[in-house]
């Protein structure tokens, strides 16, 4: 998946062990959704394969952190993988994976670890993001509790390094790729924290804090969208990647049941549509559709909106 954007587009960015260097960082896109627009840059990853094995050696380079233990690379958190489907996520989880929470278009599953509990993020790609539990260091021996200088002096060698402002407060990324396409995916050996009074929380894996990751998941809402429709209408519709079902309703300017259906079934399953956004819009035979948030859902009782505003016609799915 209203996008989040850094409320200061220009930040520090150190590109390997070069002196610091301004870039802007334009076109954010937030989230990861229905196969949409972060899933052209985030591909999906051989979930049996890493480029940096996750270890568990025990350091205590991080202040305020007597020991912890190293379990986090860019591509995976203990044996959670990116780009593993929901059912290897689980399998791999065991006992530590909790209950999925499914929106129209992603899944969340929580798991809780020794050090407390994090969450997997899944699209169409699998596994797009993982937000590790706390007390996480990654591979390099930096992590939760560890300062900004020990995250740029860790990755500054053979990553891009960048602090930026988001919604959710600053935080800092390292990646092998262009810092600047960040909010269009993951550029390559992605890793974010937030910031909190000089030192980092635990990393996220593929992701940076402050970013949303799912249209229909944000950090402020992680409730669960019913799985079927109370609600009246022409028919209903089933979102392709989480089977969520709504009710096609709310009909304005006259258009047709048969003529909703027929854009929002399009809408959702024809490959040949171009989708962009963190709300997934796209455009087509003079209708603009895209689908809500779970903030913007509870607030306007409806997942998805079509309209063509040159005939006043337009319609939604319920939830």
């Amino acid at each position: 998946m209203p996008r989040s954007r850094p409320r200061t587009p220009v930040d520090r960015v150190r590109y390997g062990a070069a002196t610091t260097t301004t870039v802007v960082v334009a076109g954010v896109c937030l989230s990861l959704f229905l196969g949409g627009c972060a899933s052209d840059s985030l591909n999906r990853t051989d979930a049996t394969s890493s480029t940096e094995s996750a270890s568990s050696t025990v350091v205590s380079s991080s202040p305020g952190k007597a020991s912890a233990v190293t379990e986090a690379s860019s591509e995976r958190f203990g044996s959670l993988a990116l780009g593993m489907t929901q059912a290897e996520a689980l399998s791999s989880l065991g006992n530590q994976a909790g209950t999925p929470t499914q929106f129209p278009s992603c899944a969340v599953v929580p798991f809780t670890t020794s050090g407390g509990t994090g969450r997997a993020l899944l699209t169409s790609a699998g596994v797009t993001v993982i937000e590790s539990s706390p007390g996480t260091l990654t591979d390099r021996g930096v992590g939760d509790g560890s300062t900004v200088a020990q995250i740029e002096s860790a990755y500054g060698n053979d990553h891009s390094t960048m602090t930026i402002q988001t919604e959710s407060g600053e935080s800092i990324f390292v990646t092998t790729g262009d810092p600047r396409q960040v909010g269009n995916g993951n550029p390559g050996g992605l890793i974010g924290f937030s910031i909190h009074d000089g030192t980092v929380g635990p990393p996220v894996i593929g992701g940076v804090p402050g970013f949303e990751y799912c249209s229909g998941n944000s950090s402020t809402s992680t409730s669960q969208l019913p799985t079927t429709s109370t609600s009246e209408g022409c028919g209903t519709i089933t979102y392709p990647v989480t089977g969520v079902v709504a009710s096609i309703d709310n009909l304005q300017g006259g258009v047709t049941c048969e003529v909703a259906m027929g854009i929002a079934e399009r809408y959702l399953n024809d490959t040949s549509l171009s989708h962009a956004g963190n709300t997934w819009s796209a455009e087509f035979d003079g209708w603009l559709c895209s689908v809500l948030t779970a903030t913007a859902s509870e607030l306007e009782g409806h997942s998805l909106e079509c309209a063509d505003r040159s005939r006043g016609i337009s319609f939604q799915a319920v939830p």
